[in-house]
């Protein structure tokens, strides 16, 4: 199972507090991590998309209107927002990614990862589900 994690900060990734806290949490699953909308958009496009949720911490205004255009990559997955402000351009834009969770840049993430484990007990419950009603091959 992978999240995609999209930062508009350059900091190393052990610096990145969320990031640590999500590895820390949620140790089985891969995080796919990327600081550039470019590279973000190439990845999405390309089979299999196979990760059940992203979350956008753009960082600021500017980063975050860089990632309207992947909006459409991202319709089939749930997505976690972090907000860097309360602007009402900022919170427009944000909506604009239909978000199953938005969350504050300066709030406590135990809440963030509480959701990250349910959506991944959920995923985890469908593939067992999948397999287990999957006929054997002739």
């Amino acid at each position: 199972m992978k999240i995609v994690y999209f930062r508009s900060k350059l900091e190393p990734p052990h610096e990145d507090g969320l990031l640590s806290a999500i590895r820390q949490a949620m140790p089985i699953v891969e995080v796919k991590t990327f600081t550039d909308c470019h590279k973000l958009s190439e990845w999405l496009k390309v089979p299999p998309r196979n990760f059940f949720a992203a979350i956008l911490n753009p960082g600021n205004d500017r980063s975050l209107s860089r990632l309207i255009p992947l909006r459409r990559l991202l319709v089939d997955r749930k997505i976690i927002m972090v907000v860097p402000d309360d602007h009402k351009e900022a919170i427009a834009l944000v909506h604009k990614f239909r978000p199953h969770y938005i969350q504050w840049m300066r709030d406590d993430c135990r809440a963030l990862i509480s959701i990250l484990k349910n959506w991944l007990a959920a995923e985890q419950e469908l593939d067992q589900q999948i397999e287990t009603s999957t006929p054997p091959p002739h």
